[in-house]
């Protein structure tokens, strides 16, 4: 390969894209499991993906992408899969969804469980 090759090539990032929505799977019941049922993300290069669990004081049906007021980050649970403790009972349950790559950063704040039972 020669130095003029080398200087033309242009490395091209692209923001991640979700392939649709992201929900939460699971009952709303202490002890349950929830799982994040995320959208496949594209982009070059294929983006890292993260989460983070929140509880919140109401009712949220509608996707977003930040986090909303009445919701508060639950420490640690950073993993695509949480299981509901005793604080979440009457709360709601959120996920937020990162997808980070060279081209950018797109969040997806998903829609609430319903009310977290005993």
């Amino acid at each position: 390969v020669c130095s003029s090759d080398l200087q033309s090539t242009k490395i091209i990032y692209r923001k991640p894209v979700a392939d649709g929505g992201a929900q939460i799977t699971g009952r709303a019941k202490r002890s349950s499991v929830l799982t994040a049922d995320a959208p496949d993300f594209g982009g070059t290069p294929l983006p890292t993906i993260s989460y983070q669990w929140y509880r919140c004081t109401r009712l949220s049906t509608t996707q977003g992408s930040s986090v909303a007021s009445g919701c508060t980050k639950i420490t640690r649970a950073t993993s695509s899969t949480y299981t509901l403790v005793t604080a979440d009972v009457n709360k709601y349950v959120r996920l937020l969804i990162t997808a980070k790559n060279k081209g950018g950063t797109v969040t997806i704040f998903t829609p609430s469980t319903g009310k977290v039972a005993n």
